[in-house]
């Protein structure tokens, strides 16, 4: 294990378009919320004017990085996630930055991954600067942010585990949900026997 900046890892780091978006139809520019930590929420879009061509620039592809550059929530800012699989395109707006990494170097999960805790994440929350109730990262900052760095098939074992538990998490969530639910029918159908008895 190694610990590298995060610009030695990347191929590309860049703001997205300033054009703010208007209308219900256009092209699809991601909202800010569609980036959580480990997440990247596809559908999650406005629309820009125009045609797709005037923004072929700020275009997103399957595994590059998102991290989230300013946010009201600082807990939201330098949140990283994984592009996965589009159905049609989408543009990235200001307000997101845009990594690409070097594959032979490192994996994007894993990225997303290590960012979101440790060292690396003491340092974003540090870097964290407010202006207008809005809390903010700046892309030279954000390069300098250090990545503990294993091998890439080490990455990959990581990015597995994580990933199953992350999976058991949502399941227990889910279950648990399902659980308080018929507890407040239970609940609900005693008390209206209970006043009809009553």
């Amino acid at each position: 294990w190694v610990w590298a900046a995060l610009d030695s890892l990347l191929i590309v780091l860049r703001n997205g378009v300033s054009t703010r978006p208007e209308g219900d139809h256009g092209v699809p520019v991601l909202r800010i919320s569609a980036v959580r930590p480990n997440a990247v929420n596809p559908n999650d879009t406005r629309f820009l004017p125009g045609r797709l061509d005037d923004y072929k620039e700020f275009l997103v592809q399957k595994d590059d990085l998102l991290f989230t550059r300013y946010s009201g929530n600082a807990e939201f800012v330098g949140a990283c996630g994984v592009v996965p699989s589009l159905d049609a395109p989408r543009v990235h707006p200001d307000k997101l930055i845009r990594g690409v990494v070097v594959p032979t170097l490192v994996s994007p999960a894993y990225v997303a991954i290590a960012v979101s805790g440790g060292a690396s994440r003491r340092y974003i929350d540090a870097c964290g600067r407010t202006t207008a109730g809005q809390v903010g990262i700046s892309g030279s900052q954000l390069k300098a942010t250090p990545i503990p760095l294993p091998p890439l098939e080490e990455q990959r074992r990581i990015v597995l585990a994580v990933t199953r538990l992350m999976r058991f998490c949502a399941d227990l969530e889910r279950a648990l949900a399902t659980r308080d639910a018929s507890a407040v029918r239970l609940a609900e159908s005693v008390s209206r026997s209970y006043f009809r008895v009553a």
